[in-house]
């Protein structure tokens, strides 16, 4: 008997100066080393907000620190390490998100049902 694990990977999001927190759609941390002396290294880290519809490649600041919260299940990308408060605040605003989501499903779901009735009843 075949056992399929699916690995749910952790909801990442970035922390602007304001507080405010947006989804990362993809986060990329590359590093490169010349072929000979392998002394320097070069460090590039990218992303790309999900809430962008430009999709535009963003450059992560050196300043920015990149923290993972094991019991959220998620990175944050902020401007300072953060503390208990931060990881609250991003706990709510992942809870807003999946109610948000969760409505959605909803009314989709309701508009679905509703469009199959009409089709239906005109036939």
């Amino acid at each position: 008997m075949a056992v399929k694990v699916v690995i749910k990977p952790d909801r990442r999001y970035y922390q602007d100066r304001e507080g405010v927190f947006r989804p990362i759609e993809n986060l990329s941390i590359t590093a490169s080393t010349p072929a000979y002396p392998a002394v320097l290294h070069k460090t590039r880290r990218t992303m790309i907000l999900a809430d962008d519809r430009s999709h535009a490649v963003v450059a992560l600041d050196r300043e920015l620190v990149v923290s993972r919260n094991a019991q959220l299940s998620a990175v944050l990308i902020a401007y300072q390490e953060p503390t208990e408060a931060t990881w609250k605040a991003l706990e709510r605003h992942m809870e807003a998100e999946n109610l948000t989501a969760e409505i959605a499903r909803e009314v989709k779901v309701k508009a679905s049902v509703e469009r199959k009735r009409k089709a239906a009843e005109s036939r």
